[in-house]
């Protein structure tokens, strides 16, 4: 999946660049855009399987009455002349039967570059992860910086983050191959905390000043590119509790509902 997830990748920072360069610093906006972006460029293929299965639909009474036609009939002639006049029928009103699959491979590779890209968003946008860069390479400076990043993953229990946050622990330069590895890794754990537990990543490393002064100085900005409408914050995760960000979810489901009702299967 990676040429693809590279792809979407750059797709995203250029949307995400442009609403920057009008003012608008929203990662949300951009998910929204980069959304429909991808699903416009998949609508001519999802129109074509969406009419192969109306088609199909309608058709149903027809390939009803070619089975009753043949029904209990297991003689070699009987089972070609059904399978001649099941194709003949497709071929009429232009239905192949592997259109679907070819449809969901086709679509698949697409799906799987678009969760991770949004799941990863400052690998893929410079400016995003300049928020969380210095914050990293303090805390790659402070001394058993990793133990402690690692006990606060495990501790808070990061989605998606084991306690094995850093496999070359031992490099210090954020320059070299190991600690750019290093500096990743802490970003992707910085990129999912939400101001709260930003604050508790300052605590967690009060014996480096840096890093708390660090967080204090980006972390309006960093809300202010994760807020959304309606004071949402995509950084927060809505849980059970009674939050603007259930809305979220919310419509999510009124959206699938209204999309397996408009196109029934």
């Amino acid at each position: 999946m990676g040429p693809v997830t590279k792809l979407l990748g750059f797709i995203f920072n250029a949307i995400y660049t442009f609403f920057n360069g009008m003012g608008v610093e929203s990662i949300a906006l951009s998910i929204v855009i980069f959304t429909i972006v991808i699903r416009l460029a998949l609508f001519p293929i999802n129109l074509k399987t969406t009419r192969s299965s109306k088609i199909q639909q309608f058709l149903r009474p027809e390939f009803n009455k070619i089975t009753k036609k043949y029904k209990g009939k297991k003689d070699q002639e009987s089972m070609l002349a059904q399978q001649q006049e099941t194709r003949e029928l497709q071929e009429k009103y232009g239905i192949k039967m592997t259109q679907g699959c070819l449809t969901s491979i086709i679509q698949f590779p697409v799906f799987i570059g678009l969760y991770n890209v949004i799941q990863n968003i400052p690998a893929y946008v410079p400016k995003v992860k300049a928020l969380y860069q210095p914050i990293a390479e303090a805390i790659m400076r402070t001394t058993d910086g990793y133990s402690i990043m690692s006990i606060f993953v495990e501790n808070e229990k990061i989605p998606r983050l084991t306690t094995k946050l850093v496999e070359f622990a031992t490099s210090t330069d954020a320059s070299s191959g190991e600690g750019l590895k290093s500096l990743n890794s802490i970003i992707d754990v910085l990129y999912r905390c939400n101001s709260l537990l930003l604050d508790s990543v300052a605590k967690a490393f009060s014996s480096n000043s840096e890093v708390g002064n660090l967080i204090a100085a980006n972390q309006e900005k960093i809300s202010q590119v994760n807020h959304f409408i309606f004071g949402i914050n995509l950084s927060e995760a809505p849980g059970f509790k009674l939050s603007p960000a259930i809305i979220i979810p919310i419509a999510s489901f009124v959206c699938q509902l209204l999309s397996m009702i408009v196109v029934p299967m």
